[in-house]
């Protein structure tokens, strides 16, 4: 396996703040407590939260289109 002889680019101020987004992430679950893996909600509940969520908009979005194109 040949190795570049070119140096490694130098990290961009981008490439610093995403490094450091990436250790406070890593942080904050490391310090997560033991309640954080305890479901709050059933998968049925969720599922009927998402459709209502989603009827709402539809009925928002529906009534949106009939204001301004008429229909």
């Amino acid at each position: 396996m040949s190795r570049e002889t070119s140096h490694p680019r130098r990290p961009t101020p981008d490439d610093r703040r995403f490094l450091e987004a990436l250790c406070l992430w890593r942080a904050l679950y490391a310090g997560r407590g033991p309640r954080d893996s305890e479901s709050v909600a059933t998968v049925a509940s969720a599922i009927s939260a998402a459709e209502l969520r989603m009827r709402t908009l539809r009925i928002s979005d529906d009534r949106m289109r009939r204001r301004f194109i008429g229909g």
